[in-house]
């Protein structure tokens, strides 16, 4: 039974390493160097915090979820716990990146990275449909599921990997950053 919840997760974390380079490895493919540089550094600008965030929300939450299996109802209150935190600090921001990257990157990169600014918008909304998603996988791994997580890391690479080609081909680096959006939904 180890090895079944064990396998599992150790196939989400190559999944989910797959889904992190789907979009650079697009781009560095089919485009410059220089545009793989613009596009990394929208994806690290948009994706650090909440990143950071949801990582140390997620590792504590596993173990709660999983002492508390047997009680539901405790579970789904703690679910939705983790959901409204995650909104309160994630939400807000993500919110200024959002609205203020313009600014946000000429402040902190300078004007040579305004390119970063498009795909950097599009990321952030990934970022944020993605924290939501993963408050989901402790849920999943603490009352024994982990294949669910899984399943719906596959379905993102599988959503993601379609359009991404044709989106790159067409728009650059938005099309990847497009293609992750879709991917999410």
């Amino acid at each position: 039974s180890l090895f079944d919840f064990g396998g599992w997760v150790f196939f989400s974390q190559l999944v989910r390493s797959l889904y992190s380079a789907i979009d650079r490895s697009f781009i560095g493919r089919m485009m410059t160097a220089t545009f793989l540089g613009y596009y990394h550094i929208a994806h690290r600008f948009g994706n650090e915090i909440p990143n950071e965030l949801k990582s140390v929300v997620n590792q504590v939450m596993f173990p709660l979820f999983s002492i508390q299996q047997n009680n539901i109802e405790k579970v789904k209150q703690n679910f939705l716990l983790l959901l409204k935190i995650n909104l309160i600090c994630i939400f807000p921001v993500l919110s200024i990146i959002f609205f203020m990257s313009d600014y946000l990157v000429i402040l902190f990169l300078g004007e040579g990275w305004q390119l970063a600014i498009s795909s950097l918008k599009i990321l952030i909304l990934v970022a944020l449909i993605q924290s939501l998603i993963s408050s989901a996988f402790p849920l999943f791994k603490g009352l024994g599921y982990p294949h669910y997580e899984t399943k719906i890391l596959l379905t993102n690479v599988l959503f993601t990997l379609i359009p991404i080609y044709p989106l790159v081909l067409n728009y650059g680096i938005e099309g990847a950053a497009w293609a992750l959006l879709i991917g999410q939904f």
